[in-house]
Protein backbone atom coordinates (compact mmCIF):
# COMPACT_ATOMS: atom_id res chain seq x y z
CA UNK A 1 0.00 0.00 0.00
CA UNK A 2 1.33 3.44 -0.86
CA UNK A 3 1.34 6.39 1.51
CA UNK A 4 -1.19 8.20 -0.68
CA UNK A 5 -3.53 5.19 -0.72
CA UNK A 6 -3.19 4.75 3.05
CA UNK A 7 -4.00 8.41 3.64
CA UNK A 8 -7.04 8.16 1.35
CA UNK A 9 -8.26 5.12 3.29
CA UNK A 10 -7.84 6.88 6.65
CA UNK A 11 -9.91 9.81 5.42
CA UNK A 12 -12.52 7.46 3.87
CA UNK A 13 -12.85 5.70 7.25
CA UNK A 14 -14.28 8.95 8.70
CA UNK A 15 -12.08 8.48 11.77
CA UNK A 16 -9.92 11.51 10.93
CA UNK A 17 -10.29 14.52 8.71
CA UNK A 18 -7.74 15.36 6.04
CA UNK A 19 -6.54 18.26 8.19
CA UNK A 20 -6.05 16.09 11.28
CA UNK A 21 -4.11 13.52 9.29
CA UNK A 22 -2.02 16.20 7.58
CA UNK A 23 -1.10 17.68 10.99
CA UNK A 24 0.23 14.31 12.17
CA UNK A 25 2.16 13.68 8.94
CA UNK A 26 3.59 17.22 8.88
CA UNK A 27 4.88 16.66 12.42
CA UNK A 28 7.05 13.77 11.25
CA UNK A 29 10.61 14.15 9.99
CA UNK A 30 10.72 14.55 6.20
CA UNK A 31 12.09 11.04 5.64
CA UNK A 32 9.37 9.41 7.76
CA UNK A 33 6.57 11.04 5.75
CA UNK A 34 7.14 8.59 2.90
CA UNK A 35 6.73 5.49 5.08
CA UNK A 36 3.35 3.95 5.90
CA UNK A 37 4.96 2.29 8.94
CA UNK A 38 6.17 5.64 10.28
CA UNK A 39 2.77 7.24 9.78
CA UNK A 40 0.89 4.35 11.40
CA UNK A 41 3.29 4.45 14.34
CA UNK A 42 2.70 8.17 14.79
CA UNK A 43 -1.09 7.70 14.64
CA UNK A 44 -0.89 4.96 17.28
CA UNK A 45 1.42 6.91 19.59
CA UNK A 46 -0.80 9.99 19.39
CA UNK A 47 -3.90 7.91 20.14
CA UNK A 48 -5.68 8.94 16.95
CA UNK A 49 -6.33 5.33 15.87
CA UNK A 50 -6.22 1.92 17.54
CA UNK A 51 -4.23 -1.04 16.25
CA UNK A 52 -7.51 -2.72 15.28
CA UNK A 53 -8.56 0.33 13.24
CA UNK A 54 -5.18 0.51 11.51
CA UNK A 55 -5.30 -3.20 10.68
CA UNK A 56 -8.77 -2.79 9.16
CA UNK A 57 -7.64 0.22 7.12
CA UNK A 58 -4.56 -1.60 5.85
CA UNK A 59 -6.76 -4.56 4.83
CA UNK A 60 -9.09 -2.24 2.88
CA UNK A 61 -12.00 -2.48 5.33
CA UNK A 62 -11.96 1.18 6.37
CA UNK A 63 -15.64 1.73 5.59
CA UNK A 64 -16.72 -0.80 8.22
CA UNK A 65 -15.30 1.16 11.19
CA UNK A 66 -18.21 3.58 11.61
CA UNK A 67 -21.67 2.10 12.19
CA UNK A 68 -24.31 4.77 12.62
CA UNK A 69 -23.30 6.79 15.68
CA UNK A 70 -20.70 4.22 16.76
CA UNK A 71 -16.98 4.03 16.04
CA UNK A 72 -15.48 0.54 16.32
CA UNK A 73 -12.38 0.57 18.53
CA UNK A 74 -11.44 -3.09 18.71
CA UNK A 75 -12.71 -6.62 18.24
CA UNK A 76 -13.40 -8.29 21.58
CA UNK A 77 -14.41 -11.72 20.37
CA UNK A 78 -15.70 -13.78 17.48
CA UNK A 79 -17.66 -17.01 17.36
CA UNK A 80 -20.17 -19.01 15.40
CA UNK A 81 -23.04 -16.63 16.17
CA UNK A 82 -21.31 -13.30 15.59
CA UNK A 83 -18.57 -10.84 16.46
CA UNK A 84 -18.40 -8.53 19.49
CA UNK A 85 -16.71 -5.13 19.21
CA UNK A 86 -15.78 -2.40 21.63
CA UNK A 87 -17.24 0.86 20.31
CA UNK A 88 -17.68 4.45 21.38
Amino acid sequence: ITVKEFQSRVIASQLMTAGELRAVVDGLPERARSSVDSITGALLRAGHLTQFQLDEILEGRERSLVLGNYILLEQLGKGGMGTVYKAS
